[in-house]
């Protein structure tokens, strides 16, 4: 009696997933750099709200640590730009250039209505933080996903909202009296 033998189909090739574009990328680094970089402009503007509200020496200990958190700004979105290279064209592309200098600390460098410098400052900040915090959740989104049409159409508007952060913040340093560019 032969011996019977039962051969089972190969498996299908597995793949590891769906494949995210290189232009897309979603380290956690990213994640956590936006975070500190939102944490910062609160700090500054809060800062600078102290040092124009009080006088004498509290006042320019306040501004001295705007400063100084403003040049943290800059180191954030230095290594940013290094981590992501979307990031980095989009800041090149809109003038942000990542240098602090020292204007006068009751005015930035574009000019505005003097009454709405302090509202301007608000809002742009408030949109600085809302780009970043949306660029995170679709780079948390996208490393999540297993669906390669979502992780494609993520990307695109994850990157659309990479420029939006190069735009708000171009004005945001423009009108900020903390001296960046």
């Amino acid at each position: 009696m032969p011996e019977t033998i039962f051969l089972f189909p190969k498996p299908p090739l597995v793949s590891d997933g769906p494949v995210i574009p290189s232009d897309c990328p979603v380290n956690i680094e990213l994640v956590f750099l936006r975070r500190d970089i939102i944490r910062q402009i609160i700090a500054v503007n809060y800062y600078m709200k102290a040092a124009r509200v009080l006088s004498g020496e509290l006042a320019r200990v306040f501004h001295a640590e705007a400063l100084d958190e403003a040049q943290h700004i800059i180191l954030l979105m230095r290594m940013l730009a290094k981590l992501d290279p979307v990031q980095a064209q989009e800041f090149r592309q809109h003038d942000v250039e990542l240098v602090i200098t020292d204007p006068a600390p009751e005015k930035g460098n574009l000019e505005i209505d003097p009454g709405r410098r302090n509202a301007a400052i608000s809002y742009l900040s408030e949109a600085v933080k809302l780009e970043a915090e949306t660029i995170n959740e679709y780079q948390e989104q996208i490393a999540a996903s297993r669906n390669q049409e979502v992780i494609d159409l993520l990307c695109i508007i994850m990157n659309h909202e990479k420029e939006d952060l190069a735009i708000f913040s171009h004005y945001l340093f423009g009108v900020a009296p903390w001296g960046i560019k």
